[in-house]
């Protein structure tokens, strides 16, 4: 909860367009009830939960074995101002996301919040291992913050300013 919470007063702000990948799970449930809270205006979240989403509040859910949320022609038309990665880990997400499909660009404020990385279940054996993940990602998130062409990346847990 505290997570969602921290994210939520950071990321969104009344109005909000925000997709939450993962949102039937603990952050995610959270996080979608916090946000309406905060006064985002649409939220969509995938999941194959539909019924306990749209009983938050979710306006549309996604079913992710289904269909890619960046396939979808009303979100490429319509851009997302946050999208808050819970885990899915998956690089088609960032790569839809960095090409400007579905979520706003840098210079529009568009962010991509990962709660993860890119591998949500990491599992580091080594110091190389963890460098490797962490330099990885700290280089998306550096040219992110200089690059306005592309949505801001950030990485939750350095993501630690005092709201």
């Amino acid at each position: 909860a505290l997570a969602a919470l921290h994210a939520v007063k950071m990321h969104v702000k009344a109005n909000s367009r925000i997709l939450v990948l993962g949102g039937s799970g603990g952050v995610g449930t959270f996080l979608v009830q916090l946000a309406l809270n905060a006064g985002a205006s649409y939220i969509c979240a995938t999941s194959t939960q539909e019924d306990l989403l749209k009983s938050l509040g979710v306006h549309r859910v996604i079913d992710y074995t289904k269909e890619n949320w960046w396939d979808v022609p009303e979100f490429q038309a319509e851009p997302f101002d946050c999208v808050f990665d819970l885990g899915v880990g998956r690089n088609e997400s960032w790569d839809s996301a960095e090409r400007g499909i579905g979520l706003k660009h840098g210079w529009e404020n568009g962010k991509y919040i990962s709660f993860s990385g890119d591998e949500p279940n990491m599992q580091i054996h080594s110091l190389w291992q963890a460098l490797k993940f962490t330099l990885g990602i700290e280089k998306r998130v550096f040219w992110t913050s200089y690059w306005k062409s592309v949505p801001k990346y950030i990485w939750q847990c350095l993501d630690i300013k005092s709201g």
